[in-house]
């Protein structure tokens, strides 16, 4: 990215200290995967939840059609986590506007693809949960008897994670989309980049910020479980490595929530107008701020 997206910098949130990380495997594993993989659905299911909230600033930023979010296209092709979320973003909007026949996709297909981003969550919370509960020792100590078994395998959850990272991935696609039409004055009937003068780049480098963090999420989306490793003699001949998935996956909050945060600055300045000379990273600090704690 140009050097000028390090204008607004990110903060990294506190992590458990190096030392402490290193031994945690070496007492269990599949508790550590466990462990980070729920605090990732945890955390992602807020910031999937507040991203509804935030594409409706964009919606009404834009005058954008409600329609594709009508219960009778959603009957057609019932997916849950679509339905759902077109029926929450129906519920935050006033009215269906139709100032264009058809909206960019960022705006018709919002509801299929965070759909499909919600589905995923949904299924990866189940897996975890299936786990966290679950008994996977080996042997399986049931009565007098001693089961030897695969139950430690970590399959469903490398699975459901990698699923995961991909879907949110596709959302936050979508979502710098979005962010593209804000800074458009054929879509807001502002200034290009919506700055407050002729000529100004605006908030232009939110643009830079999003890109650069979506970059992140495709490089931490790639899938684990096209990898495997032989060990023990050959024995252990196969890995899920699903400590790597719920570490991409707990990593991947970061990212998709400054992705978020941009839009949701842009959409509030392209409805309200550019307003007083407040700096944009205070204003990105503030929507990251209002997105990890799930406000909109």
């Amino acid at each position: 990215m140009p050097a000028r997206g390090g204008a607004l910098a990110r903060r990294r949130r506190s992590r458990l200290p190096a030392g402490q990380r290193r031994r945690a495997p070496f007492i269990s594993s599949g508790a550590l995967t466990l462990a980070d993989a729920a605090l990732a659905v945890s955390r992602l299911t807020r910031l999937l939840d507040a991203a509804v909230d935030v594409a409706a600033f964009s919606f009404v930023a834009v005058d954008a059609s409600a329609e594709p979010l009508a219960a009778a296209v959603q009957e057609a092709r019932p997916h849950p986590g679509q339905a759902a979320t077109a029926a929450r973003l129906r519920a935050l909007l006033t009215q269906e506007r139709a100032t264009r026949v058809q909206d960019p996709y960022g705006y018709r297909a919002f509801a299929q693809v965070h759909g499909a981003a919600v589905d995923a969550l949904a299924h990866a919370t189940a897996v975890i949960e299936v786990d966290l509960n679950a008994s996977a020792e080996n042997p399986l100590i049931a009565g007098s008897l001693a089961w030897h078994n695969g139950n430690f395998h970590s399959a469903p959850v490398a699975l459901a994670l990698d699923t995961l990272r991909a879907a949110i991935t596709q959302a936050a696609t979508l979502s710098t989309a979005r962010l593209a039409t804000l800074m458009n004055p054929a879509y807001t009937g502002r200034l290009p980049f919506l700055a407050d003068r002729p000529g100004a780049s605006g908030a232009m480098i939110l643009e830079y910020v999003a890109q650069d963090a979506l970059a992140e999420l495709r490089h931490l989306a790639a899938p684990v479980t096209l990898g495997t490793a032989v060990i023990s003699l050959g024995t252990e001949d196969h890995a899920g490595f699903a400590t790597q998935a719920a570490r991409h996956t707990l990593a991947a909050c970061e990212p998709l929530e400054i992705v978020l945060a941009c839009e949701r600055v842009a959409a509030r300045r392209a409805h309200h107008g550019p307003g007083p000379d407040r700096p944009l990273d205070a204003d990105l600090d503030a929507a990251r701020e209002a997105l990890s704690g799930g406000r909109p």
